[in-house]
């Protein structure tokens, strides 16, 4: 099946695996932090992210097509939200029988957003529409622990996917010349065998490297949260 092209858009709204680059135990917002002098409001349940570990390497990652980068306002906080859309069955291309369990199975897709709100302003990153399902315990903010991690520079991440393989996004952080830089990274994996290689300092398969979806910049020193919305509802860990 065809897969998306990523799509990065920029709009100004108001406010409103094993390492140890998040805090697993760290504090979850237990009420709405509200808006202070525009500043974003946190809901509650969502997961405070600790950086322990620099990634200012991944600034030579190659950039995919898609790519941009973008500046943010100076703020205190800043709130990165993975967004579910609605899943559907694709269209089939070839005549196949769009109502095949098999193919409604290997054929579900469903539209995957990052959305980082900071001071008034919005970036939106989208993945477009991926195959697969969703297993809490292979993204950060439901793991119990750090399972999900393949290396301790991983601030967040979120993973879905089929047996025959995932889309892994991940945010690293670059605290490099005075300025706080999102790095957003995209791969696609396989179940099958693979040569195993290295980009900068992470073990990949050769022909499955990460590349950098888009910068998003930040004052030093703006506190991070994450959550997950699901159709605009927080995300429940619990699900199977």
């Amino acid at each position: 099946m065809k897969r998306a092209f990523f799509v990065v858009l920029a709009c100004a709204c108001s406010a409103h695996s094993r390492g140890m680059a998040v805090e697993i135990a760290a504090p979850l917002a237990s009420t709405t932090t509200a808006p202070v002098h525009d500043e974003v409001a946190i809901p509650k349940g969502s997961r405070r992210v600790a950086i322990t570990d620099e990634a200012p390497w991944a600034a030579d990652f190659a950039p995919s097509k898609k790519y941009a980068a973008y500046d943010t306002p100076s703020a205190r906080r800043a709130l990165l939200t993975w967004q579910i859309g609605k899943s559907h069955v694709s269209k089939s291309d070839d005549g196949e029988d769009e109502t095949d369990s098999e193919y409604i199975r290997t054929h579900t897709v469903t539209p995957i957003d990052l959305v980082v709100r900071a001071r008034g302003e919005t970036r939106t990153i989208s993945f477009g529409e991926l195959a697969g399902s969703i297993e809490p315990a292979a993204i950060s903010f439901c793991a119990k622990n750090t399972s999900w991690q393949s290396h301790p520079s991983f601030a967040a991440k979120f993973s879905i996917g089929l047996m025959q393989g995932d889309d892994d996004m991940v945010i690293l952080h670059d605290a490099k010349n005075g300025t706080d830089t999102l790095h957003v990274l995209h791969r696609e994996t396989s179940d099958g065998s693979c040569e195993d290689g290295k980009q900068g300092p992470l073990d990949i398969c050769e022909g499955f490297q990460w590349e950098r979806v888009a910068d998003v910049r930040l004052a030093p020193g703006t506190e991070l949260w994450e959550t997950v919305e699901l159709e605009g509802k927080t995300f429940d860990c619990s699900m199977e």
